[in-house]
């Protein structure tokens, strides 16, 4: 057989990989959410004297607009690991209201779900997001001081130690600077395999030197700590700017006590590895045996938390 050359590598190795990363996430949660949460929102749900959330300081907030059963999964998860402490405010756009209303029925007493307009926007693109973050009066109307902002790429393994919520921002840290080369294998036209190709993904490469805390897609917010630095340092941010990037640069002008690096770390991770209470997107980063942990440490906890008394 002769040969004419080695075969092209895939369009974009890393990136297939990690859209695979992604779809086996989506599975975790989709087993996860059939197997375990739904019959335990069923038993929830089927309280006579529904008692709600037992901490009325203290909300977990998302903004989507997309009713689907990873939204579902991320809210039933984030109200599983808050042990009966915090209910969840969902805002969405007008035009998924009635859906996202409908996603959350049986559970009233747990989920609110708000309708909110992003400006001129229909729906909660990047941009609309952003830029809502980024206003006072966005903060100002959440209904209580202290909040967990989470998106459906988060995942709240295990409870969070109940002392994070003293700090204002705590954030996933950034590893500005980390970087992941991995070898894809190759092979000629003849099907003999050929040296593999190194390729190298930089991470955290728009955040600003200097910064960890931290990533704001699941993170704990102080809401007059969002009210003030929005009212002071808002107007001089680029739309662009996404909305964790503009909070942390303004942190130590207007946050007294920031969390230590101890407690970030212990709260969630993102692009480095640690054995945190939560996760964004961390899937897409981590190493494959670093993901399987996080996904087993997981799991367990939810088996646990969901055979647990409902009171």
């Amino acid at each position: 057989m002769t040969t004419t050359g080695p075969s092209p590598l895939p369009q974009s190795p890393t990136h297939q990989l990690e859209a695979y990363r992604i779809a086996i996430f989506k599975a975790h949660c989709s087993v996860v959410l059939g197997t375990h949460l739904e019959p335990w929102a069923r038993a929830l749900a089927s309280q006579r004297q529904p008692s709600g959330p037992q901490d009325p300081h203290l909300r977990a907030v998302i903004v989507d607009d997309r009713p689907t059963p990873l939204l579902r999964m991320t809210v039933l998860n984030t109200l599983l690991m808050g042990r009966q402490r915090w209910g969840v405010t969902l805002y969405t756009a007008p035009a998924s209201l009635e859906r996202s209303r409908a996603l959350f029925a049986d559970l009233a007493a747990w989920v609110s779900v708000v309708g909110l307009r992003a400006g001129e926007a229909d729906h909660f693109d990047w941009l609309a997001y952003n830029r809502l973050l980024k206003t006072a009066a966005f903060w100002a109307q959440l209904p209580a001081p202290k909040l967990l902002l989470f998106q459906t790429d988060t995942l709240l393994i295990e409870p969070p130690d109940p002392a994070v919520f003293a700090y204002g921002y705590v954030g996933s840290p950034w590893a500005k600077g980390r970087h992941v080369s991995q070898a894809f294998p190759r092979y000629g036209a003849d099907l003999e395999p050929l040296p593999p190709v190194w390729l190298t993904r930089r991470f955290c490469k728009t955040v600003p030197e200097g910064m960890s805390n931290g990533n704001g897609g699941l993170s704990v917010r102080d809401r007059q700590l969002m009210v003030r630095i929005c009212q002071a340092e808002a107007a001089a941010s680029p739309p662009e700017e996404p909305e964790d990037i503009f909070f942390a640069r303004h942190l130590a002008r207007h946050d007294p006590t920031p969390p230590p690096p101890t407690v970030v770390e212990r709260f969630s991770c993102e692009t480095a590895y640690h054995a945190s209470a939560g996760a964004h997107a961390a899937w897409r980063y981590l190493t494959a045996a670093e993901v399987a942990e996080m996904y087993e440490r997981h799991l367990k906890q939810v088996l646990a938390l969901t055979c647990a008394p409902i009171s």
